[in-house]
């Protein structure tokens, strides 16, 4: 098979939507072959994030609702794969992180959740200063809070499982808030290198 060059951002075709439906669909249940809640998110994470998504830069721009998509799927994989630790070490641009996980927990009724974040931020600011966006500054600053940033990493683990469904629910409830997402093709990293730059 011959690949084109270019790979348009949008699909016009009459099966365009088949998996962005399959989120929408009435009732909780889903196939747990083909219709995991996480591959959903994700599905819809890559129609948000194109191949020129630059996370500092792009994400204070999304809508409420592509935020929420967005967030929710960052906390699943960054903190599902080394807790609030990983969260700290990956964490870029925490002005940008801290008022956009802590937003999706309350609109997904996380509560303890988001209560958790808040906190966390909290130990990173020092004398009134802002969390820095260095991360060796950041581990520092943990480390004599040891004990309060472990509890909060159990708490967050507590609700952890959460998460995904919640989001998925919220989702659902504002459908009509991401529906110009339908046509958009979703964007894996390393389509570039078949199709070309969309």
């Amino acid at each position: 098979m011959i690949w084109p060059f270019r790979r348009p951002r949008h699909d016009r075709s009459p099966d365009a939507g088949t998996r962005f439906d399959a989120l929408f669909r009435d009732g909780q249940a889903f196939d747990p072959v083909t219709e995991r809640e996480e591959d959903l998110l994700s599905d819809l994470v890559a129609r948000i994030e194109g191949p020129r998504w630059q996370p500092t830069r792009d994400l204070p721009r999304l809508t409420e609702a592509e935020s929420t998509v967005v967030w929710a799927c960052r906390f699943s994989g960054i903190f599902g794969n080394g807790g609030l630790q990983y969260w700290l070490e990956a964490d870029l641009a925490p002005a940008v992180s801290e008022p956009g996980i802590v937003g999706t927990f309350r609109r997904c009724d996380l509560h303890d959740a988001a209560t958790a974040m808040e906190a966390f931020y909290a130990l990173l600011r020092r004398d009134g200063q802002p969390v820095p966006d260095d991360v060796d500054e950041r581990l520092a600053r943990i480390e004599p809070v040891r004990d309060e940033f472990d509890q909060l990493d159990r708490a967050l683990w507590q609700d952890f499982d959460e998460v995904e469904p919640r989001a998925t629910m919220w989702i659902r409830a504002h459908r009509q808030e991401l529906e110009h997402l339908r046509t958009v093709r979703p964007w894996h990293a390393g389509w570039e290198e078949r199709f070309g730059t969309s």
